[in-house]
């Protein structure tokens, strides 16, 4: 296994996982896993038993990827389809808030959220004829609600701080979909709709390192910048297009959960 050293704050002291420590951090680095379906793994490997069905969390998805490199105890509230609002105070399905998952005990917690209040992934799904398609015409990127977002990702963010207050706490935006210009077949996009999710994205990222620069001590590991050239129009994506052969439309790849769990794990160290 590869060394990893969680520092004082995380932890009280300082613990690396090779194999004589393994067992040492099992029992001392709690982590909480907040999210919408970018965090949960929707499509990735078997889906986690005994897990909310709605959630459709993967064995494959970045917490549980970094869990395992880190030998954490996971606790996963991640959920797909959740908006910034069910991690906050809002009930989604039946289920609680993600945010009560979060207790004085937490070391870790890594958030990922936002898209499904831009109505980003589930506008380019629709676009491209899933789900039904798109109803109507497709709102412009100005018009999602940014400023709310940044507020309630705020609020999330000084609750996780309230609940934990000696948590490290890592916000994780979105990797890319789409490329930098232009469009591909895979995405089943034309130009005019790449266009409007380009922007939509570009802004939730800004959104999300915005509402981190609130909160004293937030970390981002900003998979939207270190994934530029691994959109899933590239040789080697960490996201999907509309109809991928494995995983979930516009979603990310076992490759994209992995690298995103070692961007985190790098920035634990």
């Amino acid at each position: 296994m590869k060394s990893v050293c969680i520092a004082t704050a995380l932890v009280g002291t300082l613990y690396c996982s090779d194999a004589s420590a393994a067992k040492k951090l099992q029992s001392e680095v709690h982590y909480v896993a907040l999210g919408s379906s970018y965090a949960a793994g929707i499509g990735l490997g078997d889906k986690v038993p005994n897990s909310p069905p709605v959630c459709m969390r993967g064995e494959g998805s970045y917490p549980r990827v970094l869990a395992q490199i880190i030998g954490a105890r996971l606790t996963d509230a991640s959920c797909s389809g959740s908006t910034t609002k069910q991690i906050l105070d809002k009930r989604q399905a039946g289920l609680d808030p993600q945010i009560q998952a979060v207790t004085k005990d937490t070391d870790l917690v890594t958030i990922t959220v936002g898209g499904n209040d831009l109505g980003y992934v589930g506008d380019m799904m629709r676009t491209t004829g899933l789900f039904g398609g798109l109803q109507g015409q497709l709102r412009s990127a100005s018009a999602r609600p940014y400023t709310e977002l940044r507020k309630t990702i705020v609020a999330v963010l000084r609750e996780v701080r309230k609940r934990a207050p000696k948590s490290r706490i890592i916000l994780v935006t979105y990797p890319d979909v789409l490329p930098e210009n232009g469009t591909c077949e895979r995405l089943g996009l034309n130009a005019g709709e790449a266009d409007t999710f380009r922007e939509i994205a570009k802004q939730l990222a800004a959104t999300t390192r915005s509402a981190a620069r609130s909160i004293q001590g937030t970390q981002v590991v900003d998979a939207a910048r270190q994934s530029k050239g691994h959109d899933a129009c590239s040789a080697q994506p960490w996201t999907t297009g509309s109809h991928p052969n494995e995983g979930f439309a516009f979603h990310p790849t076992s490759a994209g959960a992995q690298a995103v769990a070692e961007l985190i794990e790098k920035s634990l160290s």
